[in-house]
């Protein structure tokens, strides 16, 4: 049922979000063999076909489930350095450093 209001979310993103707001497509329910309401080949050509990457994950057996964030995490890295926006902490100017307590205390 939600596979058939995909396009239509990802339409309200589109009209919210900015063009290069990154999209995965997550299939659950990989650990079904038969059953499945949605086959993984049908899944992945609409991916193919939104240009957005798709992946099967299963929570039963933790299939794939690290994968998703991992293939997120890897194309925000990708993104950005192809946008040349990759700082260093010491290129933004922002420096961490402890905040020490100057205030003495009374003692009773």
């Amino acid at each position: 049922e939600s596979f058939e209001h995909v396009e239509e979310w990802l339409n309200e993103v589109n009209r919210h979000a900015s063009e290069a707001t990154l999209k995965l497509l997550v299939g659950n329910k990989a650990d079904l063999q038969e059953g499945k309401k949605v086959a993984s080949e049908e899944a992945q050509s609409f991916a193919d076909k939104l240009g957005i990457s798709f992946l099967e994950t299963s929570a039963k057996n933790a299939t794939n489930v690290e994968s998703a964030f991992l293939t997120m995490a890897k194309q925000l890295i990708v993104a950005r350095e192809a946008s040349g926006t990759t700082k260093t902490r010491e290129q933004t100017g922002v420096q961490l450093t402890p905040v020490r307590n100057t205030k003495s205390k009374a003692c009773c």
